[in-house]
């Protein structure tokens, strides 16, 4: 209920195309051209998190927009820490 409604932003471009699709929690916890961006239990360790926080390796997301609040990365940071449920 709280971390969709965040990624849902991120599905202009990472929609239904391309190498990562964000559109659905199945296709969030597949991953992409590049693997796994969540590890569940692992926020800090994920490649989302590292990606919107920009030390991931390329380019920060969202790409070409302004980086997303500390407050929202640790969401979604915590809720990859916590298991990363679809509820």
């Amino acid at each position: 209920e709280t971390i969709e409604p965040l990624l849902s932003s991120c599905t202009g471009c990472h929609g239904v195309s391309g190498g990562l699709s964000l559109s659905t929690y199945t296709n969030l916890m597949t991953g992409g051209n590049s693997g796994a961006v969540v590890t569940p239990g692992d926020g800090s360790g994920s490649r989302l998190v590292k990606k919107l926080r920009g030390t991931a390796s390329g380019s920060q997301m969202p790409k070409n927009q302004d980086p997303l609040g500390e407050a929202t990365i640790n969401l979604i940071e915590t809720w990859i820490d916590e298991g990363a449920l679809d509820n």
